[in-house]
């Protein structure tokens, strides 16, 4: 007698492509920081790597890559779980040279290179980021994301243990927010500017052509939110 064995609820393994249904993965530091370096870097198109989730300038060797529009709001990103950076480390306190921490890059550091697509932290935080920017240029943008613009999205996400320091356009999660949103996200950190635009959450708020508005929902931030100067908000 030959028995039918049922196959139910089984799904073959899809490669992610940054729709909604099938967003890319985030799961470690390294990739999160990789994502950072090509939008920081690139001026249209980068590429995801399937068998480790890195993101890279460049397609180098075999593998399955795909394609990403550095320009697109149309790309999702998830976070699949909670990612420590600095372990066993008071970050918030440290105002020093932050020799022996691991140092956080900005995704969108510039205003000429800014975040743009769907990030959603799926209500995991990103705790123990450090980020101190030395520089004068009034283009940088220092936060977990500097710059976020073209009608983005980043939701549910949390920032904790965090010491954020810029010069302009400075926020514990997002240093300039142009023409995007943010909804249920919270931050908990010591944000510095060593210049103006600076917020416990948010840095600068800015529309666009259009009157297309920033908007922040259901987000909060805690810490504490220093300047040397002026246009400082919580």
């Amino acid at each position: 007698m030959i028995l039918g064995v049922a196959c139910t609820g089984l799904r073959a393994q899809t490669t992610p492509d940054g729709t909604a249904a099938n967003p890319f993965p985030i799961s470690t530091f390294e990739q999160i920081q990789s994502l950072a370096n090509c939008v920081n870097t690139v001026s249209s198109k980068f590429y995801y790597k399937a068998s480790d989730g890195m993101y890279y300038t460049s397609k180098s060797g075999s593998g399955t890559w795909v394609e990403i529009n550095v320009t697109s709001n149309a790309v999702h990103y998830k976070l699949q779980n909670d990612i420590v950076v600095n372990s066993g480390t008071n970050v918030a306190a440290c105002d020093g040279d932050g020799t022996g921490i691991t140092v956080w890059t900005p995704i969108g550091n510039n205003l000429n290179h800014t975040f743009q697509g769907h990030f959603d932290g799926d209500y995991h935080i990103i705790s123990g980021v450090y980020v101190k920017y030395t520089g004068t240029d009034v283009n940088n943008c220092s936060g977990v994301f500097g710059a976020v613009s073209s009608n983005s999205v980043v939701e549910n996400l949390g920032v904790a243990n965090a010491y954020i320091e810029g010069y302009q356009y400075t926020g514990g999660l997002v240093g300039n927010l142009i023409a995007s949103s943010l909804s249920h996200c919270f931050v908990d950190a010591t944000v510095v500017s060593r210049y103006r635009y600076v917020g416990g959450l948010v840095g600068y708020a800015a529309s666009a052509t259009g009157e297309i508005r920033s908007q922040m929902t259901d987000c909060y931030s805690t810490g504490s939110v220093t300047s040397t100067s002026d246009h400082i908000g919580g």
